[in-house]
């Protein structure tokens, strides 16, 4: 084991149908991995009033990081969700704008 987080947002996520369909579905514009997970979790949370993590050891599968410079602590992407984070107006906008990006 080369690393262990504690309390991270990522893993298995469940989320009601209802909550699920608010959302749209989860972000298909990040590349790799870094923040998505996070934005995520942020999303959920804003629309459906918070999280419950059931302890338990999960094991990542290696898959490519997400591109970024050693200045980000994060993709922008993600914080763009960090910003707008339980703020159900501001992220409800974000998430279409984001969405209308990757499908256009």
């Amino acid at each position: 084991v080369e690393w262990t987080m504690t309390g991270t947002c990522s893993s298995m996520v469940v989320a009601s149908g209802p909550l699920w369909r608010t959302l749209g579905g989860a972000d298909e514009g990040f590349i790799g991995w870094g923040g998505e997970d996070i934005a995520l979790s942020l999303a959920l949370q804003t629309f459906g009033g918070g999280m419950k993590r059931i302890p338990g050891e999960v094991w990542h599968l290696w898959h490519p990081p997400a591109p970024h410079t050693n200045d980000d602590v994060w993709p922008d992407r993600m914080e763009l969700y960090a910003d707008a984070a339980y703020n159900a107006e501001a992220m409800r906008e974000l998430v279409d704008r984001l969405r209308a990006e990757v499908h256009a």
